[in-house]
């Protein structure tokens, strides 16, 4: 209210209201988790009137059939695919983002409904999995030279770690904290007591 006349406010688009908006690829994924399973319902009912409740049932076990296979015989072939590339001297890396690509077609052919088998059948079309998957190298590139994706190397062969300007306790130039110890630095004075 401002002398004496009442003011509506403005709208706030995408504020208060799940899934709108700008947001992080978490938020995204979790409300495409939230949205994915009613359009998927709302789909396999459309398809039941359409085609009928059995077509639609056997779909549903065949498609969970046909994934359950694929996830059994991928990982086997990735690791002898992966085994191969290594010993011929080339890049392991296709070979294992082949069979990460494969081994999600499986899991959405797990997921009753139409979309995810769609997603998944992309998967597993070798074309598609070549465009998604040099989408998905450049996208990670692309994540790892922005500093938006870090990796982090353990191991007997793993270089030594640059100290994070986050951690604090400990002296860069002293040893390093054992796990559980209780690192501390100078005490502060303590307060006098007058009547002590």
């Amino acid at each position: 209210m401002h002398n004496g006349v009442l003011r509506a406010r403005k709208p706030r688009i995408g504020r208060g209201v799940p899934c709108t908006g700008t947001r992080t690829m978490a938020q995204r994924i979790g409300c495409l988790l939230i949205i994915l399973p009613f359009v998927e319902l709302l789909l396999l009912l459309q398809a039941g009137h359409l085609w009928g409740f059995l077509p639609v049932v056997a779909w549903v076990v065949l498609s969970a059939a046909l994934g359950l296979l694929i996830l059994r015989t991928q990982g086997l072939q990735t690791l002898a695919r992966l085994q191969s590339a290594i010993l011929a001297g080339g890049s392991p890396a296709q070979t294992l983002l082949g069979g990460a690509m494969r081994g999600v077609a499986g899991s959405l052919l797990l997921i009753p409904g139409l979309i995810t088998d769609l997603l998944a059948l992309l998967l597993l079309f070798p074309p598609t999995r070549r465009l998604l998957g040099a989408w998905a190298a450049a996208r990670l590139l692309r994540g790892l030279h922005k500093g938006a994706i870090r990796v982090t190397m353990m191991g007997a062969n793993a270089p030594p770690a640059k100290r994070s300007p986050y951690q604090g306790g400990e002296d860069p130039n002293g040893p390093p904290a054992r796990p559980g110890e209780i690192i501390q630095g100078p005490q502060p004075p303590q307060p006098r007591n007058p009547e002590g």
